[in-house]
């Protein structure tokens, strides 16, 4: 539960973003129509983005929720099961927020999504946010988790040999962090990289998107200020790769990657240019762009058909990282088709 100053911080962010009206361009008409929801006061930014428009929750053969050791004491998991069968591969999923808001529940219909599109195990992990704990809290807390699922895996029905990681925005931050955190500690990496308008560079705020869209799109520069301010306790933890991981030297190696942006998004030049760069270094990656759509959008899927979408399509990507031939089988389908 948040505190009242919390509260009142985001009653400012939220009126931030209602200061700065919609932008002509060619934005969907159904995102255009959520921001002007928050303009008028209907809704806030929180509510857009965190939950409360999402598609509705589908259904699953179990939803267990437990706690796991972690580095400062227990963490929150949710493990999403799919079916009866066991080996299912899995995804360890890190929900977005800016490591300020977010919880279990906030990306609880995108988790039940990706367990049955993508036919695996989906392990929602509850990091500490900056509230109460600054960096490197949470990246230590996704570590931790990475791990546990895969030396646990067996114990839930998952294959430890098929374990994925992704997330959106901060999530997304972190799902690229605990690839480097695995390199650089000689523990398993992921098979694969599933990143939703991710954040990878805290050092700048120079980037086209956030000139072009810092106002009027919902997720503000002040936001994103304000985000970065709880989040480290010393800015020089900004260079820190494991804060922006575009920072990093070195991306050989890294798992395969599916990379999704949005035209919109302030974010949208930092999660290209993450691709880009492991496209220099030989990384299979799948780098989709979403136009007309803002930060947040997959959250949306109440509202904004194409979130729907996207979560089908990095869904796909997930489903044939995981079941090879089933992307052979596809491909056969198409060409018999035409």
């Amino acid at each position: 539960m948040l505190y009242i100053g919390q509260c009142l911080i985001l009653l400012y962010l939220v009126l931030c973003a209602m200061a700065y009206p919609i932008s002509a361009g060619e934005l969907d008409p159904q995102v255009a129509n959520v921001i002007q929801r928050v303009e008028r006061g209907e809704i806030t930014v929180t509510d857009a983005t965190m939950g409360s428009l999402s598609h509705p929750k589908e259904e699953l053969a179990n939803v267990i929720n437990q706690s796991i050791p972690g580095p400062a004491g227990s963490l929150r998991i949710r493990i999403y099961i799919p079916g009866q069968e066991s080996q299912y591969p899995v995804l360890v999923y890190f929900h977005g927020g800016g490591y300020y808001l977010g919880d279990l529940n906030s990306h609880d219909s995108i988790c039940r999504s990706f367990t049955n599109r993508a036919r695996c195990i989906v392990v929602a992990v509850a990091y500490r946010l900056s509230s109460s704990a600054k960096f490197p809290a949470a990246v230590e807390d996704g570590y931790a988790a990475l791990k546990w699922v895969q030396e646990n895996a067996g114990s839930f029905g998952g294959d430890a040999a098929r374990v994925a990681v992704g997330g959106d925005s901060s999530g997304g931050n972190l799902a690229v962090v605990v690839c480097l955190m695995a390199r650089d500690n000689n523990t398993p990496l992921p098979v694969y990289q599933i990143l939703l308008y991710p954040k990878t560079d805290y050092s700048s705020m120079n980037t086209e998107s956030i000139k072009n869209y810092g106002q009027g799109y919902l997720l503000t520069t002040q936001t994103m200020n304000f985000f970065q301010t709880s989040y480290f306790q010393d800015d020089s933890n900004r260079l820190n790769p494991y804060a922006s991981p575009l920072l990093d030297d070195d991306f050989s190696g890294l798992p395969d990657a599916f990379v999704l942006t949005a035209e919109y998004d302030p974010l949208r030049d930092e999660g290209q240019a993450y691709a880009g760069r492991l496209k220099e270094a030989s990384v299979d990656t799948n780098l989709v762009r979403y136009d007309g759509m803002i930060h947040g959008f997959i959250n949306m899927g109440k509202v904004v058909d194409r979130a729907l979408a996207a979560i089908q399509e990095a869904a796909d990507a997930l489903h044939w990282a995981f079941y090879p031939a089933s992307k052979i089988d596809a491909g056969m389908w198409e060409r018999l088709r035409q």
